[in-house]
């Protein structure tokens, strides 16, 4: 005969009752002061948003969230405790990360440009992807490369749509990005050009400026604007896979306006741009040719020069000897030793009188340095002079 569970004593009842109203009491408490500081921790999330900003840093940090997971959840007693804090943190950081996001992006942003087409996606190219969606992770974004790169783009996630073919590629895009060599972005801005229309921008990201602008001012661009680009970062390598390990955000971007910039355009790109976290400088073409011939391309021949001046005769026993005996400064510019030559042809050819006009003033400042060393007497005020004036250098990259 199957026995029966005697139900629970008045008495039992009564314990049982008061011990949940205890826990509950309790529980009601903690939750009070959890959610004070889930209130506090939360803004504090938040204003970490423009800081961030500043130091070109992304949203996400994993290795700072593995240090507190790591932290918080040796507070568990046991090991369901602590998987159970650890995914309760997850969660925080997951609404901490949206919070950022959602304080970084204006919403007016998000309706410029949500489609962007980019022709070229390598070393720039990619690494702009690779911020968009990072930052404006709603925006769509098709590539157009060789299949090889494409494919690459993909995996990686950096693109929604590979297309091979330019026309296909424009079509419900608002923002084109030209992001090849200086002399492709030439040839493919007049191979769109027949198929923009109003309500279309074009940006490049050139290092030369007057060319390109030049030619978008002759073309029939349908309507479409056009604003010259230049983002001012980089690496020696080349190629999608540099991409990846290049840090752009808190960069500076410089846009270039033209004879087919419209006003509203200008201010889109602009917000846009600083909604990716750059820093925007706005320069006409000429100004930004000159100026970057004396600030980047000049360092960069100065480089290759004292690198050839170096290695000319030597064995690479005795190249290894120098190697050994070279200070930080001669480190710091092997890095720009190694960048490709085709790309810097291609720059030398479309910046070309500004760059041999930087050139002969460094020509006649090392003579009259020359000069200066010969005659003994006049040395040491030289010297002084010189490195006085290159002194004001360090503190206006720094501000």
């Amino acid at each position: 005969m199957r026995r029966t569970k005697a139900p629970p004593s008045n008495s039992s009842n009564l314990r049982a009752q008061t011990r949940l109203g205890e826990i509950r009491t309790r529980i009601d408490e903690l939750d009070s002061q959890i959610a004070s500081m889930l209130n506090e921790r939360l803004q504090l999330a938040g204003e970490l948003t423009e800081v961030k900003a500043q130091l070109g840093m992304a949203i996400k940090d994993r290795s700072r969230e593995e240090q507190v997971l790591d932290r918080v959840s040796k507070v568990g007693e046991t090991e369901q405790m602590r998987n159970a804090i650890r995914n309760t943190y997850e969660r925080l950081f997951e609404l901490s990360r949206q919070i950022q996001q959602d304080n970084s992006i204006d919403p007016l942003v998000t309706t410029y440009f949500p489609q962007v087409t980019i022709f070229g996606v390598g070393l720039i190219g990619g690494a702009l992807a690779r911020l968009i969606k990072r930052r404006l992770p709603d925006t769509k974004i098709i590539g157009v490369d060789n299949e090889e790169v494409l494919a690459e783009a993909m995996e990686q996630e950096l693109i929604d749509k590979a297309i091979v073919d330019p026309k296909a590629a424009l079509q419900r895009s608002s923002l084109i990005i030209l992001a090849a060599s200086p002399s492709q972005n030439m040839e493919l801005l007049k191979n769109i050009a027949p198929f923009l229309s109003r309500r279309k921008l074009v940006i490049d990201v050139t290092s030369t400026k007057g060319m390109i602008s030049k030619l978008a001012e002759e073309l029939n661009l349908k309507g479409a604007d056009f604003i010259g680009g230049h983002p001012l970062f980089g690496s020696e390598r080349s190629g999608l896979k540099a991409a990846l390990d290049l840090s752009v955000e808190g960069s500076t971007f410089c846009v270039v306006p033209g004879a087919k910039s419209s006003e509203i355009s200008v201010r889109r790109l602009i917000r846009w741009l600083t909604t990716l976290s750059f820093r925007v400088e706005v320069a006409g073409a000429l100004e930004h040719d000159a100026i970057l011939a004396r600030t980047s391309h000049l360092i960069q021949l100065v480089a290759v020069l004292i690198g050839s001046q170096i290695t000319k005769d030597l064995s690479d026993a005795e190249l290894a000897r120098f190697a050994k005996l070279s200070g930080p400064g001669l480190r710091q510019f092997s890095r720009l030793m190694k960048s490709p030559p085709a790309l810097w042809q291609e720059i030398l050819e479309q910046n070309r009188g500004d760059i041999v006009a930087a050139l002969s003033e460094l020509q006649s400042g090392i003579d009259d340095l020359i000069i200066s060393i010969r005659q003994n007497h006049q040395n040491d005020a030289r010297l002084e002079q010189l490195f006085s004036a290159a002194s004001r250098l360090p503190a206006a990259l720094d501000s």
